[in-house]
């Protein structure tokens, strides 16, 4: 039976005091209460008689084998998130999902029908050489006790710890010379500095050689190296037959699957193992939420702990979900795509947030960078369910194609092409004189290549990019498609075509680009104008509008390693020399060096010479 306190008595209500405190909110109505209730009827076999009210959620709440109720205001919050903020899943004790209960019932002390949600409390893990008073059970938590102290900083890295794990490093790490089966030595070298050595070690035979970090104790390292041996698998015998001489304060949350201890330890027949195992301590405590269907009516949230854990507090490992969704939001304020630890931590928007403190210092669940990994991940996995590669692509593309702003326009699968660009950025491609086409930027991993076309806009004092293309084809076909991709969606957006001076007296009068792969961009462009306007030839276009940009030119040159100075001088010269027949004369004397480089660069512009 589950009889705390029997009683009928239903008058201490929460919704007598109702007609007494429409309007008032929070704290003002929390101590009212506070003084009115000292009974809680909470439904059949649960009565409780020890109330807390608070307006902040209680980690770690109390309990007793009587139970401890803890009364939530939740006026100040939205429906939906005072459900998921105040629930039994962000507690820090674990909960059995599969041996719960939910029903509806008429709650005595709220006056209202509610849903009561039971949980069971799942234990902790812990090292089966754990510290002696870690086997206690407690009905609080006291985070000023040494306990919790010793728990919370177990990974708190110490010069002891330091030394025992660099002994064990040592001991699993095998010479690397030929046939050598020697065991690690602590020896000694010149100006007295301790180096680990072999002990099959012979003059004139390369063995082992291990530095010695500055925080290891070389005394403690003496006496582990002079006294004990390591052996890499303990077992259930080693943990009962053998002393530990060092208490371990590992305590590990329920759904951990690790197998032994992180840290190594040692024992008292004289030898060092590299972890404990890890054992499961139950518990019997039941976590009762208790929320009303209508909580306009009744903006209370009620949680009961009953029984006393027979475990020690287990670490601080849940986020608090407003401390998660402060951290989404100030994630998603910036390219999500590239977010990575290191960037989020330096971002100004999570240091203005902090006020000065640091992430853990807002909760100690923080306090490890796996952590920051591990919701950088989730919100990219959220936003992006489907990968970052072409697959993700074609799911943005399909889930926005609607929208006005939509920013994916065009994907095509023959070749992957995928265009984005922004109604805005099409009605600005209208008022361009000229555009530029870089291929510089190499943000993708693989064969895409990144194709952008900018332009510097006066008005701005900078220079803008107006679309995007991704693409794993370099071919005259394949940039003829691209060009054809970002003119029609101009015109879409527009209802207007992009016009050229040399044959509109307006619009686009020259394009600039980085003659890279060879002829393929200039031959794409002027197919496809001349597809257009089919009484101007080909080399006719590319004489009016196709600019080789000297900055792109110059530098493609700069990094040809293996071209020698003299003949990237004479490269330089080409664009500034008059006739073609100068210029085809001095790729012919660059072809006559006889590097490979070289060679290749002359081939890929002889290509574009031939349309001149």
């Amino acid at each position: 039976m589950e009889t705390i306190y029997d009683s009928d008595n239903t008058a201490n209500t929460v919704e007598s005091d109702f007609q007494l405190s429409d309007n008032e909110k929070g704290q003002n109505t929390m101590n009212k209460f506070e003084d009115n209730l000292t009974i809680g009827d909470f439904g059949k076999n649960l009565v409780v008689n020890d109330i807390e009210f608070h307006l902040e959620l209680q980690e770690y709440p109390r309990t007793s084998e009587d139970g401890v109720a803890y009364v939530y205001s939740v006026s100040a919050f939205d429906h939906k998130k005072a459900r998921e903020f105040f629930s039994l899943k962000n507690i820090q004790y674990a909960m059995d999902s599969k041996s719960g209960t939910a029903y509806e019932f008429e709650c005595g002390f709220l006056g209202i029908k509610a849903m009561k949600n039971m949980r069971k409390c799942h234990g902790v893990k812990m090292c089966s050489h754990s510290a002696e008073e870690l086997n206690s059970s407690h009905d609080s938590v006291n985070f000023e006790t040494n306990t919790y102290k010793n728990i919370y900083n177990t990974y708190e890295h110490s010069i002891e710890k330091y030394t025992i794990n660099f002994f064990v490093v040592c001991s699993k790490t095998s010479c690397q010379f030929i046939n050598c089966n020697g065991s690690p030595k602590l020896s000694e070298g010149s100006s007295t500095k301790y180096f680990i050595g072999c002990n099959g070690w012979k003059s004139g035979e390369s063995h082992r050689y291990l530095r010695i970090p500055l925080n290891v104790n070389i005394e403690r390292l003496k006496e582990l190296f002079q006294n004990y041996n390591f052996y890499a698998n303990s077992t259930e015998e080693d943990s009962t037959s053998n002393t530990a001489l060092d208490s371990c304060y590992t305590v590990l949350p329920y759904n951990s699957k690790n197998k032994k201890c992180y840290f190594p330890h040692k024992f008292s027949n004289n030898t060092v193992t590299d972890g404990g195992l890890i054992i499961h301590k139950p518990c019997q405590v039941r976590f009762y939420c208790i929320t009303p269907l209508d909580l306009e009516k009744c903006p209370y949230i009620v949680i009961i702990s009953k029984g006393v854990h027979a475990h020690p507090p287990p670490p601080p490992v849940k986020i608090p979900i407003n401390l998660v969704e402060d951290l989404q939001s100030i994630m998603n304020d910036e390219n999500l795509s590239n977010l990575t630890a290191r960037k989020f931590l330096t971002k100004p928007t999570l240091l203005t947030y902090l006020n000065g403190l640091s992430l853990n210092s807002i909760h100690p669940s923080l306090n490890n960078q796996s952590k920051v990994n591990y919701l950088i991940a989730k919100e990219k996995r959220s936003k992006h369910p489907h990968g970052q590669n072409i697959l993700g692509t074609v799911h943005e593309f399909m889930k926005n194609k609607d929208l006005n702003d939509a920013y994916i326009r065009k994907i095509e699968f023959f070749q992957i092409l995928v265009l984005c660009m922004r109604k805005e950025q099409s009605f600005a491609l209208l008022d361009l004189s000229y555009f530029e086409i870089d291929m510089a930027y190499k943000r993708i991993q693989g064969e895409i290549k990144e194709w952008d076309l900018v332009a510097y806009v006066e008005n701005f004092q900078k220079t803008l990019t107006f679309a995007r293309v991704f693409t794993n084809n370099k071919s005259a076909d394949a940039y003829q498609n691209i060009f054809a991709a970002v003119f029609s969606v101009v015109k879409e957006d527009t209802n207007s075509e992009i016009c050229f001076h040399h044959i509109d007296g307006k619009g686009i009068g020259c394009i600039l680009a980085d003659a890279h792969p060879g002829q393929a961009l200039g031959i794409s462009l002027l197919i496809y104008l001349n597809n257009r306007y089919p009484y101007l030839s080909a080399i006719e276009h590319l004489k009016h509008i196709y600019k080789i940009c000297l900055i792109h030119f110059n530098r493609n040159i700069r990094q040809k390693s293996e071209i020698p100075t003299e003949i990237k001088k004479m490269m330089y010269a080409i664009p500034h020399l008059e006739t073609k027949a100068e210029v085809l004369n001095v790729l012919e004397q660059i072809k006559l060096i006889q590097n490979k480089q070289a060679i290749d660069w002359v081939n890929d512009k002889s290509n574009i010479t031939k349309l001149n």
